[in-house]
């Protein structure tokens, strides 16, 4: 196991230095405000930057694990110094308070408890393997959540039946293909049908496209299955349909989430008198009363935001619900995908992060 000398761990070794030099030297001016945050984010820096390039000059799987692990402590407190670094120099001195302290340091502690207890869980990562370009070893990590839950799956032995319907236009484009044989192969709850839909000359295997004939063809009765959909955006839009066509309920399907549309007035059934550019005046009731400007193209909880109004909000994407406001008058538009529950619907309450305004309109905040 023997540690050999790249640029790469030079230029990042080089880094780790200097940022602990700035760390020492703040942490000498700790009184003054700032310093001590100052301190201890570039004393994250420093570790984060030191494991990685230690990291990258072995080639010993079990070494370059064990510095992954070294970067997760500077990786897990490089947000939370940031954050208070940011509070003392802005003049929020009230809120770094012992007790906030103590709540923010939860968070980093719990992460890289999880990073070097992985081998137990698999919350990190799923898998690892080192690859070597020139003089330079990283490690691959795997965090990819269709991927991840069909290897945490089968190797926690749960008593699952998965069956992965990979689509792809064309085999080349293909991920981990020979892997996933792999698994189809070593266990029998596992099975994995790769779908081509530009089959080169003389293919033999399934084509076509992920549509509602091949979900029931290759999955037969889908009651009481639960299906997980992760691709691109208009992936979702023809796989949710099929879904639906074959009637599959809404909480039976889980997706992976990315935020909020880039354009909603390319959204179907967006209204094509509104204008994105368009804005209309919000009057917020619950805690003090105020009237905000809001345009059409933006999410409503964004346009709060940025009149210092702040929500709970986890996914942005429409599904969890946390930032979910009362709509009292007016019109906003929804995506039709948005995951909004029968109950919210029938007592007036929207998702602010993918509500957009159609005219003035009057919330209550909860």
């Amino acid at each position: 196991m023997s540690w050999q000398v790249n640029p790469y761990a030079v230029a990042l070794i080089a880094s780790a230095l200097l940022s602990g030099g700035v760390s020492i030297s703040a942490w000498r001016r700790r009184s003054a405000p700032g310093a001590a945050p100052l301190a201890l984010l570039t004393s994250a820096a420093a570790v984060w930057s030191l494991g990685y390039g230690i990291a990258t000059g072995f080639s010993d799987l079990s070494a370059r694990l064990f510095w992954a692990k070294v970067q997760y402590v500077g990786i897990a407190v490089v947000p939370t110094a940031m954050l208070v670094l940011i509070l003392e120099y802005t003049g929020r001195y009230h809120w770094v308070t012992k007790r906030n302290l103590a709540l923010l340091a939860i968070m980093p502690l719990v992460t890289a408890l999880l990073a070097w207890t992985n081998e137990f869980h698999g919350l990190i990562w799923a898998d690892f393997q080192v690859v070597a370009y020139e003089q330079v070893h990283a490690l691959d990590l795997q965090y990819g959540p269709i991927d991840d839950i069909i290897r945490d799956g089968l190797r926690r032995e749960r008593p699952l039946d998965m069956h992965l319907l990979y689509g792809s236009r064309t085999p080349d484009d293909v991920i981990y293909g020979a892997e996933l044989s792999d698994l189809a192969a070593a266990h029998a709850n596992f099975r994995y049908t790769l779908v081509i839909s530009e089959p080169p000359p003389g293919y033999t295997g399934v084509t076509g496209f992920l549509d509602a004939d091949l979900v029931r063809q290759q999955v037969g009765d889908v009651t009481g299955k639960t299906f997980y959909v992760c691709g691109p955006q208009v992936m979702y839009d023809f796989c949710l349909a099929a879904l639906e066509g074959l009637g599959v309920p809404t909480h039976r399907v889980r997706r992976e989430l990315y935020g909020p549309p880039a354009d909603v007035t390319q959204e179907p059934g967006w209204p094509a008198e509104v204008a994105a550019c368009d804005t209309f005046d919000v009057a917020v009731e619950g805690r003090e009363p105020l009237t905000i400007r809001a345009p059409a193209g933006e999410p409503l909880l964004n346009s709060l935001e940025r009149y210092s109004v702040v929500l709970p909000a986890v996914c942005r994407s429409g599904e969890c619900s946390a930032c979910r406001v009362r709509l009292l008058a007016g019109r906003v538009f929804q995506p039709a995908r948005v995951g909004l529950r029968q109950s919210d619907r029938e007592h007036g309450y929207i998702h602010a992060c993918v509500s957009y305004p159609l005219e003035n309109l009057r919330i209550r905040l909860p």
